[in-house]
């Protein structure tokens, strides 16, 4: 996503379930646009959205 003043943030979703045409589960976390999984930011911890 792109904020106001034009900085770039980057995000890892990952899908844990998915119920096609009805809902999915997904967990999230900061990451850099490189994506290497050890640059993921853990301060701010993750969260399960379903």
């Amino acid at each position: 996503m792109v904020n106001p003043e034009g900085e770039k943030h980057w995000a890892l979703l990952d899908f844990v379930k998915i119920a096609p045409g009805k809902s999915f589960s997904v967990l999230d976390a900061f990451c850099d646009k490189s994506l290497p999984l050890a640059n993921l930011t853990l301060e701010f911890g993750g969260h399960m959205y379903l």
